[in-house]
């Protein structure tokens, strides 16, 4: 991320994941919050956000923020941004359909898209040639 001139911020509100994660990203810092204030000021500053299906997602489509959002386990059909031009979608199919839990131990649904795929569209969305 750093030969690419981009800065990563790690949000959330589960702070010890947010940690491990941060600890597994070079150059990458961490913004703990609870406010929606400061999560929407921060979102206004990104050149991309990169989520799965949750409510910072939907609040970085109503900011017009470009978004890349990752779907394994919802529907971008029925969650996603089906009309936002500022968003890219990556979506698998849910690994263990039907998904009734609500929290996953091991979210095999998302190991399904892999860390280059999303680098690969990072680069494209940042840098098109």
């Amino acid at each position: 991320t750093k030969d690419l001139g981009l800065k990563v911020f790690i949000t959330g509100q589960e702070k010890d994941l947010i940690r491990e994660i941060q600890g597994e990203i070079p150059n990458s810092e961490s913004f703990e919050t609870n406010s929606l204030e400061e999560l929407a000021s921060l979102l206004m500053q990104m050149d991309l956000f990169i989520t799965n299906d949750t409510g910072p997602q939907h609040l970085a489509y109503a900011l017009q923020v470009p978004v890349l959002a990752l779907f394994a386990s919802t529907d971008p059909a029925c969650c996603g941004p089906t009309e936002s031009p500022n968003a890219i979608v990556m979506a698998k199919p849910a690994a263990c359909t039907p998904c009734i839990k609500r929290k996953c131990k091991l979210p095999f649904c998302f190991l399904q898209i892999g860390v280059d795929q999303v680098f690969t569209r990072i680069k494209k969305s940042l840098h098109p040639r």
